[in-house]
């Protein structure tokens, strides 16, 4: 199997293997920083025994394409995903503008259910 970018660390003192994404191009069309590459999810899965999870949140940092990217990051393969919540995104310190309400986060969790089942895993 070949070498994925791996970091060490310590996580409550046990040492723990964790995974970091490397930069790479993308087309000016793309007005984000940090693109989501769903085609890594796979690549990872073939190479490592570690759960992937994806940020769909941060990988845009808009409000808008957080579903888009989650659905696909499980159709892809995740095993789970890391989003941002916040009960009036407007008065956020930080990342209000990715961030989901309580109701659009709820929405999201019955709208990945479908994608979840066919992947074959349990929500």
């Amino acid at each position: 199997k070949g070498r994925i970018p791996r970091s060490q660390s310590t996580t409550f003192g046990l040492p723990s293997d964790i995974m970091y994404s490397a930069a790479f191009s993308h087309s000016s069309i793309v007005a984000e920083s940090n693109p989501l590459d769903i085609s890594a999810i796979p690549v990872i899965r073939a190479k490592s025994h570690l759960p992937i999870i994806v940020d769909p949140s941060h990988a845009t940092g808009v409000r808008d394409y957080v579903a888009p990217l989650a659905k696909c990051a499980v159709s892809a393969g995740a095993d789970g995903l890391m989003i941002e919540t916040h009960p009036c995104p407007e008065k956020a310190l930080s990342d209000g503008p990715q961030s989901l309400t309580f109701p659009q986060f709820d929405a999201l969790c019955n709208e990945l259910r479908p994608f979840i089942a066919l992947s074959g895993k349990k929500f």
